[in-house]
C-alpha cells in the first residue's frame, strides 16, 4: 500500500496534521516578534539560517511521533489509540510511572502558553489604556477566564478564524515592510548586521534545538488526530508540512523585524512588532494600530482560553468528589481563577523570560519525556521486531 500510494494522496492525508501544528504555532507570541528576537535576530542578520534547522528538527520529531501513532494503531486493532494518553502508554510500555510525568509536561506547556498569552495581552492592554502592566495582565486574565468558562464553543470557532487572521496580519506586515523599509532591509542583509555583544550562531542552533524538543509534545498531541495516516509516506507528508510551514512562519516574522534591526534590538520588552504597528509606522498608517490591537486581543483570548479550559477540566478530575452536577460553573470559576492567579505571577516575570528561558526548561524536560523514547528508543525496538502493544491492567 505504501509503495503504490501517490504523492498527492500522501499529502492529502498528511497536510491537515501539519496545518494543526502551524495553527498552534502562529499565535500572538510569534506575531509580536518575541520568538524572532529571542531565537533568531539575537544572532544578527545571519540568524535566518537557523530556520531550516528548525524545519529539520520538527520534521524528525513529528515523523517519529506520527510513525509511533501509526504503528500503535496497527498493533492494537481492538483499541481506540487516537488519544495522547493512550499513545503515551504505548510509548512508555511497562514504565507506566512515566505517563504522569508526560501529563505534567503537557500541563506545564499549558501554563507557559497561558502565561505568554497574559504577558503579551497585559502589555497590549496596558499600552492601550495607558495603565500599569499589572492592570493589563489582570484584565487579560479575566477575559480569558470568562471566555474559557462560559464560551468554550465560541472559542473553538474563533480559534480557526483567528488563525487565518494572524496569517493575514503577517502577510500584511511583510508587504508593508517591503514597501516602507525594503531599502533598509537590503542594507542590513548586505552589511551582515549584528547587535552589540552578539552571541555565537552555534548557540542559536542549540537553543532552537531545545525549543523544538519542547514542541515535540505536539507530535503525539497531533498524532491523536492522525487516523488517516496509514503509510510511511503519510507520516513523511505530515511531518514535512509541520516543519516547513513552521519554518516559513518564523522566516516571515524574521524579515518583518529585520527591516528595523537597530530599533528592534533596543526594545527591552522583546515585542518589536508591537512597536512597528503602534509607533514606528503609526504616523504613515494611522489605521494600523487599531487593526493590530483589535486582532491581537481577540487572538490572545482565543489562544489563552483553551489552556485555561483544559486546566480547569484536569483540576475537576483531581478533585473528583465535588458536586459538579449542580455547581459546575462555580467550581470552573474557582479553578479557572486559581489557575490564572498562578499564571499572572509567572507572567509578571516578563515575556522575554517566558519565551527565552521557561520554554527552554520545557525543552529539556521534553528530551526526557519525548525525544529519548520517541526518537531514539522506539526506532531501535521496532528494528528488533518489538511492537507497542497496550496491555489492559
Amino acid at each position: 500500500m505504501d509503495k503504490n500510494e501517490s504523492f498527492w494522496q500522501a499529502m492529502k492525508n498528511g497536510l491537515p496534521l501539519g496545518a494543526v501544528f502551524f495553527g498552534a504555532l502562529v499565535g500572538p507570541v510569534m506575531v509580536t516578534g518575541s520568538y524572532t528576537m529571542n531565537y533568531f535576530l539575537k544572532y544578527g542578520i545571519k540568524g535566518w539560517l537557523i530556520c531550516p534547522f528548525y524545519a529539520l528538527c520538527i520534521f524528525i520529531w513529528f515523523y517519529c511521533g506520527f510513525t509511533h501513532t501509526r504503528i500503535t494503531a496497527e498493533s492494537n486493532p481492538d483499541k481506540n489509540v487516537y488519544d495522547y494518553t493512550m499513545l503515551a502508554k504505548a510509548l512508555y510500555g511497562k514504565y507506566t510511572f512515566m505517563v504522569p510525568l508526560y501529563d505534567l509536561w503537557i500541563l506545564l506547556a499549558m501554563v507557559l502558553t497561558a502565561a505568554s498569552t497574559i504577558a503579551t495581552g497585559g502589555m497590549l492592554i496596558a499600552s492601550f489604556l495607558g495603565s500599569a502592566y499589572v492592570v493589563g495582565a489582570v484584565v487579560m486574565a479575566a477575559l480569558v477566564t470568562v471566555v474559557a468558562i462560559f464560551g468554550a464553543d465560541i472559542v473553538r470557532k474563533a480559534s480557526t478564524v483567528m488563525m487565518f487572521g494572524l496569517i493575514g496580519l503577517m502577510i500584511l506586515l511583510l508587504v508593508i515592510t517591503f514597501v516602507h523599509k525594503g531599502g533598509a532591509l537590503l542594507q542590513y542583509l548586505s552589511s551582515g548586521w549584528e547587535p552589540e555583544a552578539c552571541p555565537p550562531l552555534a548557540e542559536g542552533f542549540w537553543r532552537i534545538f531545545i525549543l523544538t524538543c519542547g514542541s515535540s509534545s505536539w507530535a503525539l498531541g497531533v498524532g491523536s488526530l492522525a487516523q488517516k495516516l496509514k503509510t510511511k509516506k503519510d507520516c513523511v507528508a505530515g511531518a514535512f508540512t509541520a516543519g516547513i510551514s513552521g519554518a516559513l512562519a518564523f522566516l516571515l516574522m524574521f524579515f518583518i523585524v529585520a527591516a528595523w534591526c537597530d530599533q528592534a534590538a533596543a526594545v527591552e520588552s522583546g515585542t518589536p512588532v508591537l512597536n512597528i504597528a503602534t509607533e514606528w509606522l503609526a504616523g504613515e498608517l494611522p489605521w494600523l494600530p487599531i487593526a493590530y490591537y483589535g486582532l491581537m486581543i481577540l487572538a490572545l483570548v482565543s489562544s489563552g482560553a483553551p489552556a485555561v479550559f483544559i486546566a480547569t477540566q484536569r483540576m475537576k478530575k483531581i478533585f473528583s468528589g465535588l458536586d459538579y452536577e449542580h455547581k459546575d460553573k462555580l467550581y470552573s470559576i474557582i479553578f479557572g481563577t486559581g489557575f490564572c492567579a498562578v499564571v499572572i505571577v509567572l507572567a509578571m516575570t516578563g515575556l522575554n523570560a517566558i519565551v527565552g528561558k521557561y520554554f527552554q526548561y520545557l525543552g529539556y524536560y521534553g528530551q526526557i519525556c519525548g525525544i529519548i523514547p520517541m526518537v531514539i528508543i522506539w526506532p531501535i525496538l521496532r528494528k528488533k521486531g518489538i511492537r507497542p502493544v497496550i496491555k489492559e491492567k
